[in-house]
């Protein structure tokens, strides 16, 4: 038992800094930023809490729930709560900006923002511990806890933009975590419990239904282990409908209209009617039904991280849906594919993009900062460009900002060729595919 703790501390002594650094670092941005998206959230949540009446959103029903438990042990450390937490027209999917002003000018704001942000730096801290768990024993193991703590993309979502992102990737990275395990079953409940937390997540479904087929099958493992995570996953994403049809209490407005806009908006993000991301995700799945050399833990996450990938190479709606790819590269150093310095470019150039892209969401104009009224009228990356460099430069402010689109459409192309082209421990040392290769 003492060469087990000395061999335990041994390999995680090089890690404890490197939490204490990333915890610090949220700890800071966590009383300071949020978006109007956060008071939207939580003051739905709010309206649940107060009325006592429940309203179940399809495809965030995990996420609703655990931010209402919170918000409950919160609501004692929060005198402010019922002004706060409150905007007009519950039917609206975002509050306006007379209110969101009020939210940012109130006293307690400070308090409010971290308090309420808990659960995210809960959840993203416990994605760090399953990244850990599963790189353990792997050279690169650092590497990818340093890319999870310290990577903009997801401290901007979680802590400045201030969404509910950690809470779904938390059970992506477990769904992974236990594919890599074997424990098809439990896998199927995180996954299920994920899709349950963000709607997209409904497209892994398929890819995690061919995934399991994999050079393992036959007649045995199916009926022992494949059908009955089928079955599990199917009953957890099915359930929130039957919960919403008979155990729901009409909200003022109900949150039909909401569910329907967010599906409507995720699928009518398109830019031509050639739909890039469909060909691509038929593409993936074709090659899970034609490919199955690899195991299911990898073949799930190559196919996963190519969905999400083909789907932000077309999609640029928000900053903050950058978070939901951040973890399948990061996962993909476990067979040592070289993806490390793609993705620290990948950051860069989403900062670049999205600080010359402003908008109302992003980094400047409407960011929520109860600092000082005075950051809201903050020069602007695109405002000095326009001001200093624009009238010596033949690249008009149009210009400038599809370049910068540009080249972050194509860092993700690039990081889907590397994604699937090469592998350390996949490809390289499959058995299956070196005979396959010499056959060729």
């Amino acid at each position: 038992m003492e060469r087990l703790r000395n061999a335990f501390s041994q390999d995680h002594a090089g890690l404890i800094p490197l939490l204490g650094a990333g915890l610090l670092i949220r700890l800071l941005l966590m009383p300071f930023f949020a978006h109007v998206d956060f008071l939207s959230e939580y003051g739905r949540m709010y309206q649940i809490v107060a009325t006592g009446k429940p309203t179940l959103y399809l495809g965030r029903i995990v996420v609703v729930l655990i931010e209402q438990i919170f918000l409950r042990l919160f609501l004692p450390l929060l005198p402010d709560a019922g002004t706060m937490l409150r905007f007009n027209d519950m039917r609206q999917s975002t509050a306006g900006l007379p209110e969101y002003f009020l939210f940012v000018s109130d006293p307690q704001i400070f308090r409010t923002l971290f308090l309420l942000k808990i659960p995210y730096l809960l959840f993203d801290l416990c994605t760090a511990w399953v990244l850990c768990r599963l790189m353990s024993g792997k050279t690169g193991q650092k590497t990818a806890l340093c890319l999870w703590l310290f990577n903009p993309i997801t401290l901007y979502a979680f802590y400045v933009f201030g969404r509910f992102e950690s809470i779904p990737i938390f059970f992506l990275a477990l769904t992974l975590f236990l594919l890599k395990k074997d424990r098809w079953i439990a896998s199927a409940v995180a996954l299920g419990l994920a899709i349950n937390c963000r709607e997209i997540i409904v497209l892994y479904l398929p890819l995690y239904a061919f995934a399991l087929f994999d050079r393992d099958w036959n007649r045995g493992v199916v009926a022992r282990r494949v059908i009955p995570a089928w079955i599990v996953l199917l009953l957890i994403t099915i359930l929130p409908f039957w919960m919403k049809m008979h155990l729901e209490t009409p909200l003022a407005a109900g949150s039909a209209m909401q569910d329907m806009e967010s599906a409507q908006a995720l699928l009518g993000m398109q830019f031509h009617w050639f739909e890039p991301f469909v060909f691509c995700y038929a593409a993936i799945c074709l090659w899970l039904i034609e490919d199955r050399s690899l195991d299911a833990f990898e073949r799930f996450l190559t196919a996963t991280g190519l969905c999400i990938l083909s789907f932000l190479l077309v999609v640029s709606h928000s900053a903050h849906y950058a978070s939901w790819m951040v973890l399948f590269p990061i996962g993909a150093l476990y067979f040592e594919k070289p993806l490390l310095k793609p993705f620290l470019i990948f950051c860069a150039c989403w900062l670049v993009t999205w600080a010359v892209q402003t908008d109302a969401g992003v980094f400047t104009l409407f960011l929520a900062s109860p600092l000082s009224m005075n950051f809201f009228s903050f020069k602007t990356l695109l405002g000095v460009y326009e001001n200093t460099v624009g009238p010596h430069v033949p690249i008009s402010r149009s210009m400038l900002i599809w370049s910068m689109k540009t080249i972050y459409a194509a860092c993700i192309a690039y990081l889907m060729v590397l994604f699937f082209r090469k592998s350390g421990t996949g490809h390289a040392s499959c058995p299956v595919y070196r005979e396959n290769q010499g056959s060729l």
